[in-house]
Formats: structure tokens, C-alpha cells, sequence
């Protein structure tokens, strides 16, 4: 990102590899994307910052104009950044823009790169990264087990927004050992649980203080009231279990290789109590509870679902599990009150 300090994470960097067959073909074109407050409600801005040549693009600024480019002109909620970098490609395509001549750009070897990408990932490879390096978004080709990762990009709601991606967290073999050099803590490859909370870890020391889980809710979308009442009584409730022989500490630290221990009871399975996500006990929620749509879960049919998991006098575990999947369900559903297999696998 432009600004490390964005939790809102308004300021995006695209990539995407140009088309074979076109003059496009080994090029590696940069882009700037940045979502206002009023987004998903009106589309981001886009910039070029590698130079083309393209009909819908300002050739002085780079910024890709609305009025030439269709997706932006007329923009629906329901789509996303990722969207707009497959129909930007799609546009390389097309024949007003296939052979116009391009100016000077990369070098050799940006180009061996580009081929060795697109015969990694397939020809359609976009990419879409915060620039500091913590997250990254790559689409299309992500092996299932890397569909695992934090809670905070996929609902077509108010948060987000890209379908068809993952989130890889800087937990590659290389961004892990850099961060074992720097002393900070490295969340377990194994453990998507660990994975998972370690998006709200700011400072990356393996401790998610209050402010911290403030922070994440507010990353997420979710308002300062429910962000701040999600911040203390989930510290609270999962701080001890994570410090275990240690003395109670005022300011609530969750210790994140240690938060398999905070699993509560009456939940849905789809954590084992190691951290590791189970992909069958997930896909079983919808193949039992999903009745009005195929794959989509409504509030109702959430409900049941709680419901049926619920053991006897377990009432700490049924307030978790419920608070837990109606903020899940918040971030997932769609206008019509559908929540996806496919939004709420991205968020789990």
C-alpha cells in the first residue's frame, strides 16, 4: 500500500500480464486502485502507472476513463477490483486495442517473468496486492488448501468484494524467514486458525492486544460501536485460554499460537482442535442447511443451522457460535440475503 497505516485498505495495486497474440503479449502493466468511502457503492478509481496505449485509458495520466470504459460507467455493487482487471485485460483483447502500438516498456527480463507467470497460472493472470507486503490477492490458479486465509475481503457486502481469489498471507517460505530475521512472530503454514487471527496482529508480535481487534473490525467495515463492544469481549473471553499458567493481564493480550485452545464448544466443526480447517464439515453446513439456494446460506436457514449444533447447556458456546457467524453473514451476504459457500469459504 501508498500508506502502510491504511487499516481501511482503500489504496490497492494491480497487476496484470498482458493477453497472448496481442501487442500486449510478455508485458507486466502496473496499476493503482483506490476505494473511496462510498465504495462498493460507486466504483474505485484506476490508474495505469506501467504506460499503454489503450482507447478507454488517459494517455497523460494513466487513469483509466469511466465514460470509455464500460464496467466503470456502469458500475453495479456486486463487482469487484478483481472484475475490473479481468475486463481491463478483456479490453487489450478487443480490436480497437489489440494492435495499437505500445510505448517503450520493461526489460528482457521482466518479459522472461511474464512468461514464466502465465505458464504457471494459465494465461488469465491479474494480481491484486496491498503494496506493503502483507497481503497478497492472486486469482484463478490457488491450490484449495490457500483458500484458508483471514477474514476480511470476500462478502459482496459492505466489505468486499473479489471472487475467484485468495489471500496469501506473508507466511511464503521466503516473507517467513524474513520475519524470523526481524524477531517477529510467524504464524504456523499448518494452522489456519493461527492464520486467520493473525490479520488482526498489527505489529506482527504474536500478541492481538483490544485496540488491535479494533482495528481489524474497523479494516473489515464493521462500525465503531460493534468494533469496539467485538474488541473487549472477544479479549476477553479468549485471553486466558490463550496464556495458559500465566497471570491475568489488564490489557487482555490473545496469544495467537496458543488460540486452538480458545476453540468453544457447540461450533461447526469446520476448526479441528489443532487449528486446521476441515474442508468436508464446512461443505456439509451447506449440503444440510442450504434449502432456498443451492450453496448460499439465508438468515433463517443460518439460524437452524446454529441451532442444530448447539450442545446441551453449553450457553457460552451458543453466544460465541452465533456472534460468530451473524458478523460472518454480515460481511457475506449479497442484496438478496444470500450468503455463498464461496464468499464465506474466502472469509473462514
Amino acid at each position: 500500500m501508498d500508506d502502510v497505516d491504511d487499516i481501511y485498505m482503500q489504496s490497492w495495486t494491480g497487476t496484470i500480464i498482458g493477453p497472448p497474440n496481442t501487442v500486449h503479449e510478455g508485458r507486466i502493466y502496473q496499476l493503482k486502485l483506490f476505494c473511496g468511502k462510498d465504495y462498493p457503492d460507486n466504483p474505485p478509481s484506476v490508474r495505469f502507472q506501467t504506460r499503454i496505449n489503450m482507447a478507454c485509458v488517459n494517455p497523460a495520466s494513466g487513469m483509466v476513463e469511466p465514460s470509455l470504459f464500460p464496467m466503470l460507467a456502469n458500475w453495479q455493487r456486486e463487482c469487484t477490483m478483481e472484475d475490473i482487471l479481468t475486463q481491463l485485460k478483456k479490453e487489450m483483447m478487443a480490436p480497437q486495442n489489440r494492435k495499437l502500438s505500445q510505448p517503450p516498456e520493461g526489460n528482457e527480463e521482466a518479459r522472461k517473468y511474464a512468461s514464466r507467470e502465465m505458464r504457471h497460472r494459465g494465461h488469465d493472470s491479474v494480481n491484486l496486492e496491498r503494496s506493503n507486503g502483507t497481503l497478497c490477492l492472486q486469482t484463478l490458479t490457488m491450490s484449495e488448501n490457500q483458500m484458508r486465509y483471514p477474514p476480511h475481503l470476500f462478502g459482496p457486502g459492505r466489505i468486499e468484494k473479489f471472487h475467484h481469489t485468495s489471500i496469501v498471507m506473508a507466511s511464503s517460505k521466503l516473507s517467513s524467514i524474513d520475519k524470523q530475521h526481524n524477531g517477529k512472530f510467524v504464524p504456523d503454514d499448518q494452522n489456519v486458525l493461527q492464520q486467520h487471527v493473525f490479520f488482526f496482529d498489527k505489529n506482527q508480535d504474536g500478541i492481538v492486544y483490544p485496540w488491535e481487534t479494533f482495528q481489524g473490525f474497523r479494516a473489515i467495515g464493521c462500525g465503531v460501536l460493534l468494533s469496539t463492544a467485538s474488541a473487549f469481549l472477544i479479549n476477553i473471553a479468549l485471553s486466558q485460554k490463550t496464556r495458559p499458567g500465566k497471570f491475568p493481564s489488564l490489557f487482555l493480550p490473545i496469544e495467537v499460537k496458543n488460540i486452538n485452545r480458545a476453540k468453544h464448544g457447540s461450533d461447526s466443526g469446520v476448526y479441528d482442535s489443532e487449528g486446521r480447517f476441515v474442508p468436508g464439515k464446512f461443505e456439509e453446513i451447506f449440503r444440510k442447511h442450504a434449502r432456498s439456494h443451492p450453496n448460499s446460506l439465508t438468515a433463517d436457514e443460518l439460524m437452524r443451522m446454529l441451532k442444530a449444533n448447539r450442545e446441551p447447556k453449553d450457553f457460552g458456546g451458543w453466544v460465541a457460535s452465533y456472534a460468530e457467524w451473524k458478523i460472518l453473514y454480515g460481511l457475506c451476504k449479497d442484496k438478496n440475503g444470500f450468503a455463498s459457500q464461496r464468499y464465506s469459504q474466502s472469509c473462514l
